[in-house]
């Protein structure tokens, strides 16, 4: 074979054909990282896809650099994956390349910077900025584009190296750079020839002239009692209170052995098997569940809020591990893990991976090479956990399977984990669980017309009952004195109750932030952000107005910024606003906050779950992440600060939105002996879904909505393709948008709805148009109408003025 055909890291719709050189050639495998050439001078770890003796005919094919593997990091299933999803979701290769792969092994070269030789080179030509950096270039051989950085105190240093260029004095060379560098650590041992007991206490008498090398020697024989193992360096070192200088003389000496050993970055805590006892319901479900899988490959476990479906989960689990599968659990958000990871590792110990982005780079590839070698029988993780190279799949369990956070929105591809992993299991003859207590639509769909098993499970587990749902019309029930209406009298008088009895609470706003804007009195100007067409968040703890699309910040202004007038006021209720006003009615209660604010360093989620679980923390108020799947056996009353902004939204799926996240929330209450209570704050009560909420009705709810859909032509009777055109020019945006909806018209006979404004019009000075195409579920008509878009497209974008045109496909948008 004298040509691969290769995957680059880069947003590009092809792969690459790459040569071979004959040293290389008994080595290279499909699945294996090479180093290859990209562009002017750019290098970039690609994957092999495939191997061939095909030339390619538009261009000379560039050698392969070196190789980077000694076997595959890719599996061949794996690539089977990626080409699905890059077909399914209209992604381009490097696109799923960069979603699948950690980052660390992920290489792109660093630009370096030399001098280039000319000995009659006039300094005079030079800025005083380009001085500097030839100076530098003097001393040192060659430097890196961070180096300019650090010497300049600038981060925009393009042009000026733009312009050394062209005046030809440095040169620039592209290496790649290895970002994953396994753990060393030093050890440290005692010499075979002083083990015995007759050697050491001559040594040791001997040592009586050099106290401190004797302090670590005895420091070392403590810490190992019964054996003359290896111990870490830094943990001697802290032990015997003594100097690397004295250590060091031990080893010279021969006394000691110094070597370093490579070690993981991940905590595999150690246990043993712990069987789970099921109830009486609960083990009619799991029968039920293992006859399901003799007929079907997935199943949809219906389950009611604490009802313990994890138990469920774990025996399956247990059987797939005696068996020597690996299985995959899949959570929707990473809170969750915290408290899942720890009954996992009860039952399996160190065979338990876990697998997030709140993990930096190298610990990512830790846990990627552990699943390929097996070390890992159970992988518990977020949406990317699919993409992992399993080598013995046995089962994948999806918790929370309605979960919107399974879908990828940003970069592409916007795969959704929970249809993905659908398309792994079938690769290995696997199994799937769907667990949910509000199943999506089309889960339920399909489980209603036999495309899934269903099984059902609806008590509680012990003696848990639901939650009495409470509808309270904040209109009818304020508290006099509360200008903004945010609390009603019931709320705080039910808060007040609880904690009287030594109970919590969890209060549910889907908003972060302290307020949705500020407002001027006078004219009543909104601050916006410049780059966003949206007001900007008012962030109390930061003192910021922030966007929450962009990024943008801005300190709040003392004055009207339009007519000067110095009386601003917020608006709008977010989750540190509720934090800050509850203490007003309840002074002495411990009342935390959970959201992205509070969450964002890699403990951030564990340390305030672990707080509340030991009852630090009274009062919990937080985003749509404290309504999943948590289990708080303390919990007696959830609050619904807001439900009219979950219910009125511009959106097909809003009614069954507001539905699962309320029945979500109301489900963390009375989980355990208790009796839980459930307010849900409210300005309008004759919502449909609200009766729904009511009587924790689910079946219900999904008959009268599904019949609207049915109707309208929705999903799930109908697949969707949204689209979103960006451009910086607003004309061009709306001239693309039209343009691209007559083509579609023209081409595809299926419902096309738009171009339309979207809800922000303008995100990152990008302005944006949105067009939806709706495709009956036939899989000829659905390929053939992905075919025909990305080339209406292609003919958009070679029109004049178009060529900076975006366009992001969204298939199956949730």
């Amino acid at each position: 074979m004298q040509f691969c055909e290769v995957i680059v890291p880069v947003s590009v719709p092809n792969t690459f054909t790459y040569s071979i050189p004959s040293a290389l050639q008994p080595s290279v495998a499909v699945g294996c990282r090479v180093e290859v050439e990209f562009g002017r001078r750019k290098r970039y770890s690609g994957i092999i896809k495939r191997l061939h003796n095909e030339a390619p005919a538009n261009y000379a094919a560039k050698p392969i650099i070196s190789l980077l593997d000694e076997r595959p990091l890719i599996t061949k299933n794996q690539l089977q994956l990626w080409e699905w999803v890059e077909q399914y979701y209209l992604a381009h290769p490097g696109e799923v390349m960069n979603a699948a792969v950690p980052a660390a092994l992920r290489l792109t070269s660093e630009t370096t910077i030399l001098l280039k030789a000319n000995e009659d080179f006039d300094t005079q030509q030079l800025t005083d900025d380009e001085f500097l950096i030839f100076e530098a270039l003097s001393y040192q051989s060659e430097i890196t584009i961070g180096d300019v950085q650090a010497i300049l105190s600038k981060q925009q240093v393009y042009p000026l190296l733009s312009s050394m260029l062209s005046k030809e004095v440095i040169v620039l060379k592209e290496t790649l750079q290895e970002r994953y560098k396994p753990k060393r650590v030093t050890f440290i041992k005692l010499a075979d020839n002083f083990q015995e007991e007759d050697a050491l206490r001559p040594l040791l008498d001997q040592l009586n002239k050099a106290p401190k090398q004797q302090e670590i020697l005895l420091a070392y024989l403590d810490m190992n009692r019964t054996s003359r193992a290896w111990v870490r360096k830094k943990e001697l070192l802290e032990r015997g209170q003594a100097s690397a200088a004295s250590l060091k003389a031990l080893v010279t000496k021969g006394i000691l052995l110094e070597e370093q050993k490579e070690i993981g970055r991940i905590n595999d805590a150690t246990g043993a098997y712990d069987s789970t006892q099921l109830s009486e319901e609960q083990q009619i479900a799991y029968a039920n569940i293992q006859e399901a899988f003799t007929q079907k490959d997935v199943c949809l476990l219906h389950g009611i809020t604490g009802s313990g479906k994890t138990h469920i989960y774990v025996k399956l689990i247990e059987e797939q591990v005696k068996q020597g599968k690996q299985v995959l659990y899949l959570l929707p958000e990473i809170a969750l893990t915290t408290q899942i990871i720890r009954k996992l590792k009860q039952h399996f110990g160190s065979e338990v991976g876990v697998y997030h982005s709140k993990f930096n780079d190298a610990e990512r590839v830790e846990i990627w090479n552990k699943t390929l070698n097996g070390s890992y029988k159970v992988v518990l993780g977020a949406r990317s956990a699919a993409f992992l190279p399993f080598v013995n799949l046995g089962l994948i369990v999806i918790d929370e399977e309605h979960d919107a956070s399974y879908k990828q929105y940003d970069p592409a591809p916007r795969y959704n984990a929970r249809d993905m992993a659908i398309v792994v299991a079938k690769q290995f003859q696997a199994k799937v669980l769907l667990g949910s207590a509000t199943p999506s639509f089309e889960s339920y769909y399909n489980a209603q017309n036999n495309r899934y098993a269903l099984v059902e499970l609806f008590s509680r587990y012990g003696e848990a009952t639901l939650p009495k749902i409470h509808i309270v019309n904040l209109y009818k029930q304020n508290i006099p004195g509360n200008n903004y209406k945010k609390f009603s009298k019931a709320l705080i008088d039910e808060l007040k109750s609880i904690l009287d009895k030594k109970e919590q609470a969890i209060l549910f706003r889907n908003r972060r932030g302290y307020s949705s804007f500020m407002q001027c009195t006078m004219c009543k100007n909104i601050p916006r952000c410049p780059n966003c067409d949206v007001s900007l968040t008012y962030h109390k703890y930061r003192h910021n107005l922030e966007c929450h699309y962009c990024g943008f910040k801005h300190q709040p202004p003392r004055k009207c910024e339009v007519c000067g007038h110095d009386e601003l006021v917020m608006i709008g209720l977010g989750t540190e606003r509720i934090e800050e006003e509850l203490s007003i009615f309840l002074p002495k209660a411990a009342i935390s906050r959970m959201d992205y604010d509070t969450t964002r360093n890699k403990y951030g989620h564990q340390k305030i779950i672990d707080q509340f679980e030991n009852r630090d923390i009274e009062v919990l108020v937080g985003t749509q992440m404290v309504t999943k799947g948590l289990d708080f056996d303390n919990v007696s009353l959830v609050g619904v600060m807001d439900a009219d902004a979950l219910i009125n939204f511009p959106d097909f799926r809003a009614q069954e939105r507001a539905f699962t996240l309320m029945e979500q929330v109301s489900g963390r209450a009375g989980r355990k002996e208790k009796e839980g209570k459930v307010i849900i704050q409210v300005r309008d009560e004759r919502y449909p879904v609200l009766k729904y909420i009511l009587d924790h009705d689910y079946k219900g709810f999904y008959q009268a909505a599904i019949a609207e859909r049915k109707e309208f032509q929705y999903p799930p009777f109908y697949r969707m393709i949204k689209l979103v055109l960006k451009h910086r020019d607003r004309k061009k945006c709306e001239e693309a948008a039209y343009q691209l909806g007559h083509l579609l018209r023209q081409s595809i006979p299926q419902r096309i709805k738009g171009p339309a404004d979207p809800m922000i019009g303008r995100i990152n000075n990008y302005y944006l148009k949105e067009l939806i195409i709706l495709m009956q579920r036939k899989s000829d008509e659905i390929i053939s109408t992905k075919k025909t878009l990305l080339h209406c497209i292609d003919e958009v974008k070679s029109l004049k003025g178009l060529k900076q045109l975006k366009v992001n496909i969204n298939v199956d948008p949730v």
